[in-house]
């Protein structure tokens, strides 16, 4: 497979002790074509935590901050800042979680390109490798 497919996720459960040796070890696989999210953004402050120190190709907005975004102001102003960190710092922004319309238009209103989550598509088995 080649590198460029691969996209390691850190989530936001998972304690780093030593931010250096992390990004020493990633930056090896990052050389070769590998990409780096970080999931659970929004949710908690080690995602914030992450972010800042692993410098992420691409940041997942967490579920708890998608649910209930088309209404809540608190919450459209945190992802439009998350939004923005991303652009300036060339991330990319995934929406975790749409599962209703409302949801999917202030995503789109932000200007969030990527999203996933039952309104868009139920999980599905995934192919059989190639012989």
């Amino acid at each position: 497979m080649d590198a460029d497919r691969i996209v390691i996720e850190i989530t936001e459960h998972a304690p780093v002790a030593d931010y250096d040796e992390l990004n020493a070890a990633l930056g090896r696989l990052r050389r070769i074509g590998a990409r780096l999210a970080i999931d659970d953004a929004g949710a908690g402050f080690a995602s914030l935590r992450h972010i800042l120190s692993l410098d992420p190709d691409i940041i997942k907005l967490d579920r708890s901050l998608i649910e209930g975004i088309a209404t809540d102001r608190a919450q459209e102003a945190l992802a439009a800042g998350l939004i923005s960190f991303a652009e300036k710092s060339g991330a990319t922004i995934v929406a975790e979680g749409i599962e209703i319309d409302e949801e999917l238009d202030a995503l789109r209103g932000l200007g969030v390109a990527y999203g996933q989550g039952f309104l868009l598509a139920r999980p599905g088995p995934l192919p059989l490798p190639r012989v």
